[in-house]
């Protein structure tokens, strides 16, 4: 059975939350896949990865990940998140030819968050 999860990643510098995930497997601690604006965060002040919750279903985790989300947007918290959470499919299998051109496709889908 697979078990999801979310997320915070943390400033190592001071702590501040900069992104809040959705996950299975290594999603958390992994640096594939994330934006541009997340690796240069990431890059200046590294980061802690922090598991908050498990989930039983995809839709429970996607659930979890709005809603923290939307209370660090409401305590104004400096999120690289683009969107509001919510999206992604786990799990999702591309070719080999697809994979070679495409970082975010990669087989269980360790890129998406």
């Amino acid at each position: 059975m697979t078990m999801f999860y979310t997320y915070i990643h943390t400033r190592k510098s001071d702590g501040q939350v900069f992104y809040v995930g959705k996950g299975v497997r290594n999603r958390a601690t992994s640096s594939h896949g994330r934006s541009t604006y997340w690796a240069r965060v990431s890059s200046k002040h590294g980061f802690v990865t922090n598991i908050l919750a498990h989930w039983p279903t995809e839709e429970e985790a996607f659930l979890h990940e709005k809603f923290l989300i939307a209370c660090f947007n409401d305590m104004h918290a400096p999120l690289v998140n683009m969107t509001l959470g919510g999206e992604g499919a786990s799990g999702k299998q591309c070719s080999p030819e697809t994979r070679k051109k495409n970082v975010y496709c990669t087989l269980g889908n360790e890129a998406s968050a």
